[in-house]
């Protein structure tokens, strides 16, 4: 995040990672994450999803996150940090029109992924 609020740093790897995703799409496919990455980086993308949880959840997760790393963090700094980082973000992304949002509030990671894998099979079947 503190690289990425750069617009010359995103402009300077924008066709990095829009080469990379051409060449790995073409051969097996490929799953990117970003902020930038359905609007910017691969509009053209076959599946897009943007998750989506309340602050406060988020929040929750990154302490446990950092708990597990050994790291002890003042629960107020990291929720205050998170709503700063959500301000810039609301200012320089936007959300793809055709991304399937994704309500994480209520699920764990790998409900998120069985989720976003039934979304997938089923574009693949078509």
């Amino acid at each position: 995040a503190q690289v990425a609020k750069f617009i010359s740093v995103r402009v300077a790897l924008r066709g990095f990672q829009q080469n990379f995703a051409k060449i790995w799409r073409e051969r097996t496919g490929v799953v990117l994450d970003g902020r930038d990455t359905g609007t910017i980086i691969c509009p053209d993308a076959d599946i897009k999803f943007f998750l989506d949880a309340p602050s406060a959840t988020r929040a929750q997760r990154r302490l446990e996150e950092l708990k597990q790393r050994g790291m002890l963090m003042d629960e107020d700094k990291v929720y205050a940090d998170l709503l700063a980082r959500d301000e810039a973000d609301a200012k320089n992304t936007r959300v793809a029109e055709d991304a399937l949002r994704l309500d994480s509030s209520q699920l764990t990671a790998d409900q998120v992924f069985e989720k976003a894998v039934e979304v997938i099979d089923s574009f693949l079947e078509k």
